[in-house]
């Protein structure tokens, strides 16, 4: 009978470390922002967000990109209707259909992260939730960017 010793490889030590590398890629939550709960999710699937943004007990703020507002318009366009603010920040030209925008109280599409980042500056909205998604090229800059501003704004 043969057996094999991993040496130098602790289940525990690499079971952490995955998690930990999953953990990025999961709802987290990043506290409080002028009365917001807000929450960040990098990477994540249409069905998870739309299932994160229907079971939120407050109305919602969603800030994401022109492709993931695209790619959820495809999976749930009824559901992008129960979001308070949709914020595209990755391109200034906002494509969803008018019916959809039509009953969303406030649409923004800014050129960039820093453009929308002002604007909730300027539109701060109490017992809000407030989530922040990103993916595709650049994610990891706008991840970067975003968490910066709510570490300087809390």
């Amino acid at each position: 009978m043969e057996t094999k010793n991993n040496v130098g490889v602790n289940p525990l030590v690499q079971a952490r470390t995955e998690a930990l590398e999953n953990q990025e890629f999961s709802l987290r939550p990043l506290g409080k922002l002028w009365g917001m709960d807000v929450f960040t999710w990098y990477n994540a699937s249409c069905e998870n967000i739309a299932s994160t943004i229907a079971a939120f007990p407050f109305p919602v703020i969603w800030f994401s990109t022109a492709e993931t507002i695209t790619q959820m318009l495809k999976h749930d366009a009824e559901l992008m209707k129960s979001i308070q603010w949709l914020g595209q920040y990755n391109t200034a030209s906002m494509q969803i259909p008018q019916q959809v925008a039509r009953v969303i109280p406030l649409v923004t599409s800014t050129e960039n992260l820093s453009d929308s980042l002002t604007l909730l500056r300027h539109n701060k909205q109490e017992k809000f939730a407030l989530l922040f998604t990103t993916s595709g090229e650049g994610w990891k800059t706008y991840k970067q960017q975003f968490e910066d501003f709510v570490s300087i704004n809390k």
